[in-house]
């Protein structure tokens, strides 16, 4: 799997574009700055976009490739990005954080309940992870996601993993996406909000 995303990351400058994610940059927007943990971050578009905002970022990915780009980016941007290459099957909670954004990360159910709960672990009182992620409907689109359903999401698993959290947003949505190549048109995605205790 990190051949494949390796190769997809050299065949192009910036494969999802440039632009932060629109539901991560809506969300930091009008939160006070603090620690950020964007964990399978490719390319650096939020992390870069955070960082330039003030945040203290901390990203990882498992393709070198696209730490080698978001580093470039990152330069150009004059900004310092912590960002470890590190597979989200080895992540364990070691810090705390004030928000974790997951931003289109899709992972078989056992290694994604499992993820998930190391992130709410990784939580500081009051924090937040937000999710935006292609919901099972997706497969009837062209626009991006996992051609395997069983790697796509519905709210009522969502929730059920982030259970241990006060829940503020969980619901699928239709959307138009506008990220690159790659995630382009029509797509059903599923939007999560939640906040530690």
């Amino acid at each position: 799997m990190k051949d494949f995303w390796d190769k997809r990351y050299a065949g192009c400058e910036s494969f999802y574009g440039d632009a932060p994610n629109h539901f991560f940059k809506q969300f930091i927007d009008r939160l006070p700055t603090g620690r950020l943990l964007l964990p399978g971050e490719g390319e650096g578009r939020n992390a870069v976009y955070a960082a330039k905002n003030g945040w203290g970022v901390e990203a990882f990915d498992f393709s070198a490739t696209a730490r080698a780009h978001a580093a470039e980016a990152a330069e150009i941007a004059g900004v310092l990005l912590h960002y470890e290459l590190k597979d989200i099957a080895d992540y364990k909670a070691t810090k705390l954080y004030d928000l974790i954004a997951l931003v289109y990360i899709h992972l078989p159910e056992p290694l994604r309940v499992a993820f998930h709960g190391e992130l709410v672990k990784s939580l500081k009182p009051g924090g937040y992870i937000i999710m935006e992620a292609f919901s099972k409907e997706q497969v009837n689109n062209v626009s991006g996601g996992p051609e395997d359903v069983s790697l796509l999401y519905n709210a009522q698993e969502i929730s059920r993993d982030f259970s241990a959290l006060r829940i503020l947003q969980c619901e699928e949505k239709e959307i138009v996406l506008q990220e690159g190549e790659e995630h382009y048109g029509h797509a059903n995605v599923v939007h999560f909000i939640g906040q530690q205790f």
